[in-house]
């Protein structure tokens, strides 16, 4: 055991020199040993939890243009969709036929839906499955239903909160260095964006 895990150990925090030398200079064995020391404080290290839960792809319809998606499709593209409130009930439905309590929406930028039609889904939502957890948007698709609904990020999370939502995930952030996404997804922002969208 080194000296940072023994500090972990002891109920220690790391500071911000060893987390940049963790990071910098440690294996990821390194990184999995503290994080276990770490995790044994709040759980038995010999047992692990798990939900089950259902992504919903409520549209494929995207424009992004991330090179890593094989999923998306551009508006005038066939095979897209957009699923009604009953198809994505439907889905919804049948996790819960399996003991599931979470459920997370996934659709990308899509062009034509506004903040108002997210708020309007996840509230009907809300109110049919008031006992379901919901991750209902990512960071990405907010920022960008809010630049086409031409709303601050701040009164898109309060339209938003009115709804029901309780939070936005970081997904749609990826790696955080600009050159990588102009690269990879040139349809995203910049990383600035998303530390105002935060």
């Amino acid at each position: 055991m080194n000296k940072l895990q023994k500090k972990l150990a002891g109920g220690g925090r790391a500071s911000l020199a060893e987390i940049t030398d963790l990071y910098q200079n440690g294996s990821t064995k390194d990184l999995q040993d503290c994080a276990q020391i770490i995790r044994s404080r709040f759980h038995h290290p010999k047992v692990a939890t798990f939900l089950k839960m259902a992504i919903v792809n409520y549209t494929n319809i995207c424009v992004a243009k991330c090179d890593y998606c094989a999923f998306y499709r551009l508006p005038h593209q066939k095979g897209t969709y957009l699923l009604s409130f009953e198809q994505i009930t439907a889905k919804i439905d049948a996790l819960l036929t399996l003991g599931g309590t979470m459920v997370a929406f996934n659709g990308g930028f899509h062009p034509g839906l506004k903040i108002f039609d997210y708020a309007e889904l996840f509230g009907k939502v809300h109110s049919k499955y008031p006992d379901i957890g919901f991750y209902e948007m990512t960071i990405a698709e907010f920022m960008f239903s809010c630049k086409r609904s031409r709303l601050s990020y701040e009164e898109g999370a309060l339209i938003l909160q009115k709804a029901g939502t309780e939070w936005i995930t970081g997904g749609g952030a990826e790696i955080l260095v600009d050159s990588f996404r102009q690269r990879h997804s040139p349809g995203k922002y910049q990383v600035q964006d998303y530390y105002q969208a935060q």
